[in-house]
């Protein structure tokens, strides 16, 4: 593979597909046994995953599956026969009816772990009302700076026109003249099921059908397929017919993987339920629209699955550093692979192998290391008695007042999600905490939940409404730093791609009932991954996590944190922030 793609870079024809392990061989944990979740569903490849794959393949039955509780999490586990089997990597080869009979709580199991298939497939790829819904949100994916205006103009000119119902464009396609090309089409069939073309039966018959049907469908401007002449058995001898064909190129996790089989049939319809065939094909390299040189196999990015969540790729927590004295924090591998695993997780964990009562390392960390090598602010001033250094331990005997308030930091009381400084027009972008003396008497976990997590479960109205400035935050007496005591914003910041939270529920109040209906479901989301389960979107550590003399650095945008109560009266952590960037807020 001269190219890392392509087998043979000088021939003038290439294959139509890759194999098999240059596309999925980054899917799977070959050291497990994958579950194929089957049911009415015959299955055409398959079937031929065991021979390819080179680890146990085991196809099960949703009747066989059971969720055990446990306190690292839920195991999810096949029963056959009396014996248990761990379910850790999926493959669905399941209908949309099949998967929506299973309990919430299984189909949450089940999501987090497929690999191939997953839900976002099944039940938004599948339907045909996506290929509407993407047509009609062209513009504002342009706006958002998701899309480019020349993808969208493909988009646009390549996706089949697709009318959603009650929608103007429905409107005028269901009432356009009768030579106009429009099909009727389930959202949820396959296989060519219940298509309807509008030539194919009397007008009255289709306006009574676009009038009373109940069925989940959308109306789709005909596409009249290309011909080719095949050679096919006709009657006991082989003969040349010119078939309808219809092609298919895969994509893997954002990657163009080359040219698939070619449906072909006699009918209007291609599918191989309904009596057509298929074929292989290669295609002459002058005709290939896509980039000759797309990135190697061993630079592609790992799958994901369907949840960014507990079964995700990314190893949490991440692998530990070592630091061996207070140097480290200035010695540019060492601060290179904290600044690693910042990008690449949003955590770093570090463990100092050396006393360190006064913190020295994290002010080398951020002074010495990741200001000067990696362009990192400087740690910011706590408030105006405070500097870069804050004590997070119970004053014992304090009381709070006006003149000397008592942060939360300072008791030893539940404090829920939040993101640090939220009340600052310029949020510290990353924290870190030096653990001087872990809780001895099992409180003070410190538990973590990804923005990215939060807003996944958000809609997409609640997420726009989250990104403008109809919200005031209240400036906590202890952080004043002599300016203003109120500042209003946007929690949310979608602007980059990349979601970023600012929050902690206790200083907010919505401007608008918009605002308050939008911090309501966002509340909801908080209190379900603060709950004994999470839902496996809450990450816990615990002090066997994070024992003396461990340092965790975390972004501040990318996770929220909290903790719970504190039961060791000698708990005491040392906290430093840095790197304040801008977040939008109101002029």
């Amino acid at each position: 593979m001269a190219n890392g793609f392509y087998r043979d870079d000088t021939s003038r024809f290439q294959p139509a597909f890759s194999q098999f392990d240059d596309v999925f061989g980054h899917v799977f944990d070959l050291t497990k046994p994958l579950h194929v979740l089957k049911g009415r569903e015959l299955g055409y490849d398959i079937h031929h995953l065991p021979k390819v794959l080179g680890t146990e393949v085991i196809f099960a039955d949703i009747s066989q599956l059971r969720i055990i509780p446990t306190d690292a999490g839920n195991r999810l586990i096949q029963v056959v026969d009396g014996s248990e089997i761990e379910v850790s990597q999926i493959v669905l080869e399941l209908h949309q009816d099949e998967l929506l009979s299973l309990s919430e709580p299984l189909l949450w199991e089940i999501s987090i772990r497929s690999r191939i298939n997953d839900m976002r497939t099944i039940m938004l790829v599948h339907d045909k009302r996506m290929l509407g819904v993407v047509r009609h949100q062209l513009v504002n994916l342009v706006t958002r700076n998701i899309l480019t205006i020349q993808a969208a103009a493909l988009l646009e000119n390549s996706i089949a026109e697709t009318c959603l119902p009650a929608t103007l464009e429905y409107q005028a396609a269901s009432s356009s003249d009768r030579s106009q090309q429009w099909l009727f089409k389930p959202a949820g069939s396959g296989k060519g099921a219940g298509i309807i073309f509008r030539q194919d039966i009397p007008e009255q018959e289709w306006q009574t059908l676009l009038s009373t049907t109940q069925l989940s469908h959308v109306l789709q401007r005909a596409v009249k397929h290309k011909t080719m002449n095949l050679v096919m058995p006709v009657e006991g001898s082989m003969t040349t017919v010119p078939w309808d064909i219809v092609g298919t190129f895969f994509m893997v996790d954002g990657y163009f993987n080359g040219f698939g089989p070619w449906r072909s049939s006699a009918e209007k319809i291609c599918a191989l339920s309904r009596g057509g065939s298929w074929m292989m094909g290669v295609c002459d390299r002058d005709c290939l629209p896509f980039p000759m040189h797309p990135k190697p196999m061993e630079a592609r990015r790992p799958s994901r699955t369907v949840s960014e969540h507990s079964a995700d790729l990314m190893v949490f927590p991440p692998k530990i550093i070592d630091a061996y004295s207070p140097s480290c924090g200035a010695a540019a591998g060492h601060v290179s692979e904290v600044h690693r695993s910042l990008e690449e997780n949003g955590v770093a964990l570090v463990r100092l192998n050396f006393s360190d009562p006064q913190s020295d390392y994290l002010v080398s960390l951020v002074r010495d290391g990741l200001h000067p090598k990696h362009g990192h602010g400087l740690p910011v001033d706590h408030s105006q008695k405070k500097g870069w250094l804050w004590d997070v331990k119970p004053i014992h005997g304090k009381v709070h007042s006006a003149n000397d308030p008592l942060a939360r930091s300072e008791t030893m009381h539940v404090f829920p999600w939040h993101t640090d400084c939220s009340f600052e027009a310029n949020p510290p972008r990353h924290f870190a905490l030096h653990v001087l003396h872990a809780d001895r008497y099992g409180g003070g976990s410190l538990s973590l939940v990804r923005t990215s997590d939060i807003v996944q479960e958000l809609c997409e109205e609640t997420i726009s409404r989250l990104s403008m400035p109809e919200f005031v935050f209240a400036v906590p007496d202890e952080f004043d730093k002599g300016t203003s005591q109120t500042l209003v914003g946007a929690l949310l910041d979608m602007s980059d791609g990349e979601p970023k939270l600012r929050f902690r529920r206790d200083i907010i109040s919505p401007l608008t009932k918009q605002a308050e209906l939008a911090l309501e479901e966002l509340d909801k989301i908080l209190d379900e991954c603060q709950s004994s389960s999470g839902r496996s979107l809450r990450k816990v550590m615990k002090a066997e996590d994070l024992p003396d003399g461990m340092v965790i650095v975390v972004d501040n945008a990318k996770w929220l944190h909290a903790r719970n109560q504190v039961n060791d009266p000698d708990r005491h952590l040392r906290r430093v922030r840095w790197n304040a960037q801008p977040f939008p807020v109101a002029a």
